[in-house]
Order: C-alpha cells, then sequence, then structure tokens
C-alpha cells in the first residue's frame, strides 16, 4: 500500500486524466496494480502535458515511494528519461 501526499494524488489524477482524454485509456487509481499502469504510462509517454505532470508527480512523492518505483518496477526520474541534448561549441 502506498501513502502518498495531496499534491501526488492530485498530479496522479492529471496523469488519469491526460490518458482518458488524449489515449482512451482508463486507470483506476484505487487499483494500485493500475496505478503502476498509469506511472510506467506516463513515464514512457512523449506527451509534454504528460512529462510535465508526472515529473510533478514524482518531484513531490516522498522518498521511500520514489525508491520503490525505481527498485521494484524500474520507473525512473523524468530527468534519467530525456535524451541528452550536447550545447554547441
Amino acid at each position: 500500500m502506498f501513502i502518498l501526499n495531496q499534491t501526488t494524488v492530485y498530479y496522479l489524477k492529471r496523469l488519469a486524466s491526460h490518458a482518458r482524454a488524449k489515449y482512451k485509456r482508463r486507470f483506476r487509481l484505487t487499483d494500485e496494480n493500475e496505478v503502476i499502469d498509469l506511472l510506467v504510462f506516463s513515464s514512457q509517454s512523449h506527451d509534454i502535458e504528460t512529462k510535465r505532470d508526472f515529473m510533478l508527480f514524482y518531484i513531490n512523492c516522498p522518498e521511500e515511494f520514489r525508491d520503490q518505483l525505481e527498485e521494484t518496477y524500474s520507473i525512473f526520474p523524468p530527468i534519467k528519461n530525456m535524451v541528452h541534448i550536447a550545447k554547441a561549441v
């Protein structure tokens, strides 16, 4: 069971709303497995709104929950999923 603060729940709801509106995907936030599926879906999305909300969700997550996401489900911080852009010299 995950214990999330009010801010992370808010962004989780926004992620579910984006998935439903843009991709016709439904995730029940009352089911732990579907929450994980939503986070996997969001972490792999290329949609800028979804990426932004995932980043804000991740930043506001309790550290223990982030550790569990990384270790158990291979869900990493959004910055690790971004392509590195080298600056021209």
